[in-house]
């Protein structure tokens, strides 16, 4: 079970990460795996905004599991296709165990090679129960700016706490590269270095159509981040296999 989960976390808010998630999943669907995006953001769920219009009766139950619905070759599933995403959802104790339970089930297990578990941000006792019991790989978020890299460290402390494996560390909106001088703006601050944080490290430059869907039938990005997700995937496939 463990080899199949990959979780997209950061314990900061706003810093790409449901994006991120998106795109990686359809480049991994791309390869020919049989792949879910599972957004686990049960208050504040961001997949349904960015990939659909119409949010309600999608997902399906069977045997008292939530069954994603598939959407060009992608399992998917979110509490905002039950409810409207807009719509917040408390959940503590035995019902939030209940809800994470419905969700991440065998059979999702079953129609599964991969999945990528959008998470959300802060490390509460939400986090510390789905990382003990469905136990994965991460995939840390962050950008760079230094509240950013603080709260990196605070994830960073949880993670090894409860000894949970991190795949790698995405820089997201590292830098800005001008197309006019074609020269690396970072605007927002330094990069994070290994010597910060001794973890492969892959670094995502400043690009409006990233927060696009790759549902689109337009090329989006540059080559360059085209490679960049293409290599994310393909460490993630050496992980699972």
């Amino acid at each position: 079970m463990d080899k199949k989960i990959i979780y997209v976390y950061s314990t900061k808010g706003g810093v790409g990460k449901s994006t991120i998630s998106i795109n990686l999943a359809f480049y991994l669907k791309k390869i020919h795996k049989k792949v879910t995006l599972l957004d686990m953001d049960f208050a504040g769920p961001s997949i349904p905004l960015l990939l659909e219009k119409n949010y309600k009766n999608k997902l399906k139950m069977k045997n008292f599991y939530i069954i994603p619905f598939k959407k060009n070759g992608l399992n998917i599933s979110s509490i905002g296709f039950i409810k409207s995403p807009n719509e917040i959802s408390f959940l503590t104790g035995k019902y939030l165990e209940g809800a994470i339970n419905q969700f991440l089930n065998e059979e999702l297990f079953k129609i599964s090679d991969i999945i990528i578990v959008d998470m959300p941000p802060g490390f509460g006792e939400f986090h510390r129960y789905l990382f003990t019991n469905y136990p994965g790989k991460v995939i840390l978020i962050t950008i760079p700016h230094f509240l950013s890299k603080e709260n990196l460290k605070r994830g960073l402390t949880l993670l090894k706490h409860i000894n949970i494996p991190i795949l790698e560390i995405i820089e997201n909106m590292a830098y800005f590269e001008c197309l006019n001088c074609k020269k690396k703006h970072q605007i927002f601050g330094e990069n994070i270095t290994k010597k910060e944080f001794p973890f492969k490290i892959i670094q995502i430059p400043f690009n409006i159509n990233l927060e696009k869907s790759v549902l689109s039938k337009q090329k989006m990005f540059s080559k360059n981040i085209d490679n960049i997700f293409k290599e994310i995937a393909s460490d993630i496939i050496n992980e699972v296999q």
